[in-house]
């Protein structure tokens, strides 16, 4: 049995609304080699077109916050869709978006240590959906960190 949450929001015409899922992290990334965020995920409806006009609403999407080594706090966004339009950003400010396959489980990996500027402290992670309309599903999700050999 595999449980899976859906973030979902239907009849949203013209006002946006998101779902977020956050869970609070604050581990030092010093120690690690390798940290990977790693789920399951199946877009099934958007109403916005890529990430909406601003480019940070999308069906499915990941925030990562994290401290960096001069101490400043940074948010990586990475987002997920199904289709683009005239006049919608398809790539967020502060991340990456990715167009996705509509109706089908894909996995998703996020190597954490490869962001720029490298983290060094993960505050949190965020799963989130956003827009007027939007159907997605998630699981499987998982943290893995794996230790230097030192």
């Amino acid at each position: 049995v595999v449980w899976a949450i859906q973030l979902e929001r239907m009849g949203g015409l013209e006002d946006l609304c998101a779902a977020i899922l956050s869970q609070e992290v604050e581990q030092d990334l010093s120690p690690y080699e390798s940290v990977r965020l790693d789920l399951d995920l199946n877009l099934r409806d958007q109403g916005l077109k890529g990430g909406g006009p601003r480019g940070e609403d999308y069906p499915f999407a990941v925030r990562i916050r994290y401290t960096d080594a001069e101490g400043r706090s940074r948010q990586y966004l990475s987002g997920y869709y199904c289709g683009t339009g005239a006049g919608m950003k398809t790539t967020p400010d502060n991340g990456e978006a990715v167009r996705f396959p509509h109706y089908r489980w894909e996995p998703v990996s996020l190597d954490l240590l490869a962001l720029q500027p490298r983290p060094v402290l993960l505050n949190g992670v965020d799963l989130m959906a956003s827009g007027q309309d939007y159907r997605s599903w998630v699981a499987n999700v998982s943290l893995m960190a794996s230790l230097t050999d030192e």
